[in-house]
Order: C-alpha cells, then sequence, then structure tokens
C-alpha cells in the first residue's frame, strides 16, 4: 500500500554558505518533511557526504567561498561513491553558470537563487523518483 509519509523520502544534505539562505532552505524542507542535514562550508559537510546513502540528495550552492564550485563537489562525490548521486545546484547567477556548464549534468537539476521553493519541491521529487 502506498502513502505519503516521510519515511520512504530522501535525506537532503544541504552545502549552502550564506548561513541566512541556509537556515531559511534548511527549515522550509524541515517543514516539507524532509530529513535535511546542512552544512555551511565544504569541510564541514565532509562528514555529511562521507555518510551520504543510496536515494540521499545532494543540494549545493554552485559559488562557494573556496576555489571548488558546487558542480567539483558533486563530481568528487560522484567519483567516490561510484554513482550519479542525485543533486541540485543553486545559483544567484544562472546564466552565467550555464556558461560554465556547457554540458548536460545527468540526474542533476540546476536552479537559480533565491530558490523558487515550488520548483525545488519539484526538482526534489523528480530526482528522487529516478
Amino acid at each position: 500500500m502506498e502513502h505519503n509519509d516521510t519515511s520512504g523520502r530522501c535525506r537532503l544534505v544541504l552545502l549552502e554558505d550564506n548561513d541566512s539562505v541556509r537556515t531559511a532552505t534548511e527549515l522550509f524542507l524541515a517543514l516539507e518533511g524532509y530529513e535535511t542535514r546542512s552544512a555551511g562550508s565544504i569541510a564541514a559537510a565532509e562528514p555529511l557526504l562521507a555518510d551520504l546513502q543510496s536515494g540521499d540528495m545532494l543540494i549545493c550552492d554552485y559559488h562557494l567561498d573556496d576555489s571548488l564550485t558546487g558542480l567539483d563537489v558533486l563530481q568528487e562525490l560522484r567519483a567516490r561513491q561510484r554513482r550519479d548521486v542525485p543533486a541540485i545546484l543553486l545559483s544567484g547567477d544562472l546564466q552565467s553558470m550555464m556558461r560554465v556548464v556547457k554540458t548536460a549534468v545527468p540526474n542533476c537539476r540546476f536552479l537559480s537563487k533565491p530558490v523558487d521553493t515550488s520548483a525545488l519541491l519539484h526538482a526534489i521529487a523528480e530526482l528522487s523518483n529516478t
């Protein structure tokens, strides 16, 4: 019997270096019933990413403070996990990000910031069904 409870939902790992954006996004996702763990830096995200399980999803800011982008983090994570971890990359400047990301990234969605909450929920639902 299928029912829409939160037990079957994917866990989300949110990597966002802006504290207020991270807090607001995490609160929104928690209210929507998602188990969300967040980090404000790549270093802080390492233990969360190391614990990533099948079905978990990465939501990551594209422009991180470090020299790495969210796409770099995703590619390294996928290499480590040896699978196409589902991911959503967020950017305040989607057009310039898409000029850098010239090829399609499988199992990944690109959304602009500020985040449209319905678009975010749609992308999560879409990626968790693949």
